[in-house]
């Protein structure tokens, strides 16, 4: 009799929907021992500090705890990524640079 790997169907996953297959992990960092054409493609990452509406970041922490190897970082990345994807195909052409750097803090209405 083959042995059963889990206690069985977990009853969340009507519940909780499984990732999409786009919404893989995003790797952090590459892996050790890579040779010098991965550091060359390796892109800088950048730290961003964002305020969001507390039932969004709720559900987000939910969604990162019920699906394995999903951290919060990879949720934003994506979302973020998927965004930008649909404001460029909007304009038909990705923003142009920045002239100036964006001023920190709320903007004065």
């Amino acid at each position: 009799m083959p042995k059963r790997r889990t206690i069985g169907e977990s009853p969340l996953d009507a519940v909780v929907p499984r990732p999409e297959p786009g919404l893989a992990r995003v790797p952090e960092r590459e892996p050790a021992g890579e040779g010098t054409a991965a550091a060359e493609r390796r892109v800088p990452r950048a730290r961003i500090t964002v305020q969001l509406d507390g039932e969004l970041v709720d559900r987000m922490r939910n969604a990162v705890y019920w699906t394995p190897g999903l951290t919060l970082a990879s949720l934003a990345e994506v979302a973020f990524q998927r965004e930008m994807e649909a404001r460029e195909k909007e304009r038909a052409e990705p923003f142009p640079p920045r002239r100036e750097e964006l001023r920190p803090g709320r903007p004065l209405r």
